[in-house]
């Protein structure tokens, strides 16, 4: 049993309920040295995890033209966000999103779903800060598709090895096909958040059973 609450304090993500529109997340494919990626993004007014008709959600897909050979291959909607002087440097980190599987997924198919926070010396996510950074993944195999079930994917406490000297950092929201099934393949992901240094983004209470 997963439980987790959410206590009132800002998020740093800008439009992370999918309100109304995709913006200001941007598509972004994989490259070299990693597989080439193939897909797209898009907004999705009809699927939304508190189920608000005014909001919605965004699909992440890899379509099935993917070739054989590139079953790594995905596809990612990402946003770069300014971190306020107040919460530099950065000791904590508390990030997550939710994400739905429609039945409208092939049996035969394996991906997986992850959120990734990576933090920049710039202020516009220019400049990366290695070796610093983190993610949650999740496989998704035959048999998962579910129509009324939302995933969590979230790390509460992310705290790097040394403080980090970051003006932004960047969330992303990726699929990645594990198995070169030939099928189309979409994830929906909603309510994402990220807060630093101990701060709690507003969410609604929630407890889980897997």
């Amino acid at each position: 049993m997963l439980a987790g609450g959410q206590a009132s304090a800002q998020s740093l993500v800008t439009n992370p309920n999918f309100d109304v529109a995709e913006a200001p997340w941007a598509t972004a494919l994989s490259g070299p040295p990693n597989p080439v990626g193939v897909g797209t993004t898009a907004f999705n007014a009809t699927q939304d995890v508190d189920g608000n008709p005014g909001s919605g959600s965004v699909d992440v897909a890899v379509p099935s033209g993917s070739p054989t050979g590139t079953a790594d291959a995905e596809v990612a909607a990402v946003e770069c966000m300014v971190i306020p002087v107040g919460q530099q440097p950065v000791t904590q980190a508390n990030y997550g999103a939710r994400l739905r599987v429609p039945t409208t997924n092939p049996t035969d198919s394996t991906v997986s779903a992850s959120i990734e926070v990576a933090f920049f010396s710039d202020n516009a996510c220019a400049t990366p800060i290695d070796d610093v950074g983190e993610g949650q993944g999740r496989a998704l195999s035959a048999g998962v598709p579910d129509d009324a079930f939302w995933y969590t994917l979230a790390d509460p406490a992310y705290i790097p090895a040394t403080s980090i000297a970051a003006a932004s950092l960047k969330v992303r929201l990726a699929v990645t096909k594990l198995a070169d099934s030939g099928s189309a393949v979409t994830v929906q992901f909603d309510r994402v958040f990220i807060s630093l240094n101990g701060t709690t983004p507003v969410g609604l209470q929630h407890f889980e059973v897997e």
